[in-house]
């Protein structure tokens, strides 16, 4: 059985996760905002990336595409880094 100590500093590991997992969630958050005007905007590069995707089309092409849309280089680097990550 474990100790009030252990117990302790069990809590404490717990409590410095989820500090970091939220420090993190709301850095995210402040970098969306100063990209894009709302998460319409993030969703609507999601889905044309991933429909681009999955007809095959290289970020290469997918970043001139974008680029020659209007998006700015941080807005196509940020959502793509996401897709990445979430797939």
């Amino acid at each position: 059985m474990m100790n009030e100590i252990e117990m302790l500093i069990i809590g404490l590991g717990i409590l410095i996760v989820i500090t970091i997992l939220l420090l993190i969630k709301l850095y995210q958050l402040k970098i969306e905002k100063s990209l894009f005007s709302g998460r319409g905007e993030i969703l609507n590069l999601i889905n044309f990336i991933e429909n681009a995707r999955n007809k095959d089309v290289k970020d290469s092409e997918i970043r001139s595409s974008l680029r020659k849309a209007g998006w700015k280089r941080a807005q196509i680097g940020y959502v793509l880094k996401q897709v990445k990550v979430y797939k």
